[in-house]
């Protein structure tokens, strides 16, 4: 073997470590977003522990509050859209919606708990 047959030899290794690399983020980038379907919206989610969320989903004129976990969904509660005063455009949730997502579910659980 000479001196160019090295050569193409490294160049081939680099070609499909970048490969792999690009499909890896390619795949991941996809995996990880979520995306709204018609008539369905993610409106936030509050993050519990290790596999563990509450998350809101907005189907038609209702917000369901789901619990997910590592193994099930379950269905926390569904409520009007109106009360909980959520913005009617498609863009992102308003910037204290974490916040006052909170306080909500805190005041719900104490409520459950009497």
């Amino acid at each position: 073997m000479d001196v160019w047959d090295y050569i193409q030899i490294i160049a081939v290794i680099g070609v499909v470590i970048y490969a792999a690399y690009f499909i890896t983020r390619l795949v991941a980038g996809t995996s990880t977003t979520v995306r709204n379907s018609a008539g369905m919206k993610h409106n936030g989610t509050l993050q519990l522990g290790k596999d563990k969320s509450v998350v809101l989903v907005e189907i038609g004129e209702y917000v369901y509050i789901l619990g997910v976990g590592a193994q099930h969904i379950a269905l926390l509660d569904k409520l009007a859209r109106s009360e909980l005063n959520l913005a009617r455009e498609d863009g992102p949730p308003a910037a204290g919606f974490a916040g006052t997502f909170q306080k909500e579910l805190n005041e719900r659980l104490k409520k459950l708990r009497r």
